[in-house]
């Protein structure tokens, strides 16, 4: 599910939604090689840089928000893809 954090400096970010477990989820970014983690501390959620933010879950029914969530599975088919190669690099190694 395609979704948007907003940071306590008022930066916003397009992100994936991976996995929820619990008080926490798991979120891909499109210019992030690693995911992030958010947290739900008392009753606010907080970035893997423990920091305050918002976040708003995005229906993909209209056509940008339909081509919005197909960037961002492009984008985590790179991560997934630079991942991969880093770690057959390692194995090598």
């Amino acid at each position: 599910m395609l979704m948007l954090i907003r940071h306590y400096d008022g930066r916003r970010e397009d992100a994936l939604l991976l996995s929820i477990a619990g008080n926490a989820m798991r979120v891909a970014l499109p210019d992030r090689e690693d995911c992030m983690e958010l947290r739900l501390c008392e009753g606010q959620w907080v970035s893997d840089a423990n920091q305050p933010v918002e976040i708003e879950f995005i229906a993909a029914t209209a056509e940008d928000e339909w081509a919005r969530f197909v960037d961002a599975m492009v984008a985590l088919d790179e991560i997934i893809a630079a991942m991969s190669t880093v770690e057959t690099a390692a194995a090598v190694a």
